[in-house]
């Protein structure tokens, strides 16, 4: 395998298409080792990453506001 490489995916809202993303990530994406780090801001306004979108991240931050 290559190179160890770090995706960071900042979601507020649109939970669908993370998990869209993520899987096109882990189906596609051969060349290299990705580590992926699901940023989260919107869980204050209700928007939370489901269990089944967590698990295709290797690390999930969820904050509690949007700070901007």
């Amino acid at each position: 395998m290559g190179k160890k490489i770090a995706v960071l995916v900042r979601v507020y809202d649109r939970m669908a298409d993370l998990k869209i993303c993520l899987e096109a990530i882990r189906n596609y994406w051969k060349l290299n080792d990705y580590y992926i780090i699901i940023s989260s801001n919107g869980k204050s306004s209700g928007f939370t990453v489901s269990q089944e979108t967590k698990v295709l991240a290797d690390k999930v931050i969820e904050l509690e506001n949007n700070a901007g």
